[in-house]
């Protein structure tokens, strides 16, 4: 599976980890573990589609929906500076809302379940074995 190749690949890249990095690996993974999210993977064709897709009952806004070419990242919602130029399209409270949440809810379905997989990657690589031993290394001395 091309997209477990990258991911081992990615993290194994990561040889020196800074704290933010092993924070962010451990919460994904207690997120995963603790089954507070979902993580299917997309096998069927080439997956580059960008939505976001925000659904609320306790706001007045409602739901909304951004569309486009950006990463779900800081430099992607123009928070910080980025070299690509991007295009997005914002939708609140408008039949095209519910127009995206169908078409995610058909590729969520038609996607393959991915947490077991990812977890065992994320337990194997670097960054998480040096947060683990430094924990456990952490215990033993305040024992």
């Amino acid at each position: 599976m091309r997209v477990k190749t990258i991911f081992v690949n990615d993290l194994h890249k990561i040889t020196k980890p800074d704290s933010e990095q092993i924070a962010a690996l451990k919460d994904l993974h207690d997120y995963i573990k603790t089954e507070k999210i979902e993580v299917r993977i997309y096998t069927d064709a080439r997956f580059h589609a960008k939505a976001y897709i925000f659904e609320s009952d306790r706001y007045r806004s409602g739901d909304a929906a951004i569309v486009g070419s950006s990463n779900f990242s800081r430099s992607g919602m123009g928070v910080d500076k980025s070299s690509n130029t991007e295009l997005n399209s914002i939708h609140r409270n408008s039949p095209d809302t519910t127009i995206l949440r169908n078409w995610f809810d058909q590729i969520w379905e038609e996607a393959k379940p991915f947490q077991k997989d990812l977890l065992k990657i994320i337990e194997s690589s670097q960054p998480y074995i040096q947060f683990v031993v430094a924990g456990l290394l952490l215990w033993w001395f305040d024992t």
